[in-house]
C-alpha cells in the first residue's frame, strides 16, 4: 500500500492515514524469525573498524571481532534498533494513542507534529522542567549529491 500526496498538506492536516500507510507498508520479520548474522563495519572519519555480529531470535545483538567498546555498544544498539523496527505489531498497537498533525512544509518537506491523543498531565507549577506534550519529526535533508559509496573488500 503506498500513501501519495498530491495537493500541498495545510498545517493542521489529520495525517494518521499516512502514517498507518507507510508502517503498513514496512518490511517485518516472519513468525518464528531465528535471527540472523553478517559482517559489520563501523566508520567515522580515516578511523575503520569490522566485525562480524549474530542477531538472535531476541533480537539482542553479539558483536564479535571489535576490541574497541564504545564502537561494539554502538555496532550493537544500531542492530538492535534495525530489528526492533521489524517486528510485526499492528499499526493500533503501537501507534493506537498517538495523533500524527501537519505541520509548516519547506523546501526540506511537511513537519509532522507527533503527540499522544491524551493531553499530557501538565507538570506543577514549580517544575523547572517540562515534559514535552509533542515531538516533531521532519525528514533529513536531501544531499545536493549522492556521496561515494565505500569500497567494502573482498572477503579472504
Amino acid at each position: 500500500m503506498t500513501a501519495t500526496l498530491h495537493a500541498p498538506i495545510t498545517p493542521g492536516t489529520d495525517l494518521r492515514e499516512v502514517f498507518r500507510a507507510a508502517y503498513e507498508n514496512r518490511y517485518t520479520w516472519e513468525p518464528g524469525f531465528g535471527g540472523y548474522g553478517g559482517r559489520c563495519v563501523w566508520q567515522q572519519g580515516d578511523r575503520r573498524v569490522e566485525g562480524t555480529f549474530q542477531v538472535g531470535s531476541d533480537l539482542k545483538a553479539t558483536v564479535e571481532g571489535v576490541d574497541d567498546e564504545e564502537v561494539k555498544k554502538a555496532l550493537a544498539s544500531q542492530l538492535w534498533e534495525v530489528a526492533i523496527h521489524r517486528v510485526r505489531r499492528s499499526f493500533e498497537q503501537t501507534h493506537g494513542d498517538n495523533i500524527f498533525t501537519a505541520g509548516d512544509t519547506d523546501a526540506v518537506g511537511t513537519e509532522v507534529i507527533s503527540s499522544p491523543s491524551a493531553p499530557p498531565t501538565p507538570a506543577p507549577a514549580t517544575s523547572a522542567t517540562p515534559t514535552p506534550a509533542a515531538t516533531a519529526i521532519r525528514p533529513p535533508a536531501r544531499p545536493k549529491a549522492a556521496p561515494a559509496p565505500l569500497p567494502i573488500p573482498s572477503p579472504p
